[in-house]
């Protein structure tokens, strides 16, 4: 070296040279295999922990697709994807309780067009007493009409009997 005029001799033989050589290149492989392994292990348990969420979500999905929305879905995780399957359970529940609404609905239009059809029933059968009622009054009343055109009849010709009566009554009277 310049600055301190120092000299390193080193005395290593070629065959220790290549030996160290050879030791130091083992050791860097087997670091590298043992960095590699633990690397791999550190992806496969990332690759399972985005996997395994999305798998149960995608089992979640496909049983929402078929209708059974009876099964929650749940996962844990504070990622973005639990965040997607907290979304998915709120739909999933949204669903459910909408569906149920939609049942509850159709039992009470269900049960008010019974009612209805009861109550036309009802309507109609009423409607028609009450128009039979009103045929056997017109019946009962043109019967009436002629018993008292008769019974005007009837008097015409008794007070023309009267009459006659009172005609010969008087009649008499004069001859006495």
């Amino acid at each position: 070296n310049e600055q301190t005029s120092w000299k390193l001799y080193s005395n290593i033989l070629n065959e220790e040279a290549e030996m160290a050589s050879k030791i130091s290149i083992n050791l860097t492989i087997f670091v590298l295999l043992i960095c590699l392994i633990v690397f791999g292990i550190f992806v496969y348990y990332l690759i399972r922990s985005i996997i395994k969420p999305l798998t149960v979500l995608l089992y979640g999905s496909k049983e929402i697709e078929s209708g059974n929305l009876t099964k929650p879905i749940s996962i844990t995780t504070k990622d973005e994807i639990g965040e997607l399957s907290n979304a998915f359970e709120e739909m999933r529940k949204s669903l459910l309780f909408l569906i149920s609404e939609v049942h509850t609905s159709v039992n009470n239009v269900n049960t008010s067009s019974n009612q209805l059809y009861n109550n036309t029933s009802e309507t109609v059968a009423a409607t028609s007493l009450a128009a039979t009622s009103v045929d056997q009054i017109a019946k009962t009343l043109d019967i009436q009409m002629v018993s008292n055109e008769q019974n005007v009849q009837n008097i015409i010709n008794m007070e023309k009997q009267i009459e006659d009566i009172e005609y010969r009554q008087n009649l008499l009277m004069d001859e006495k």
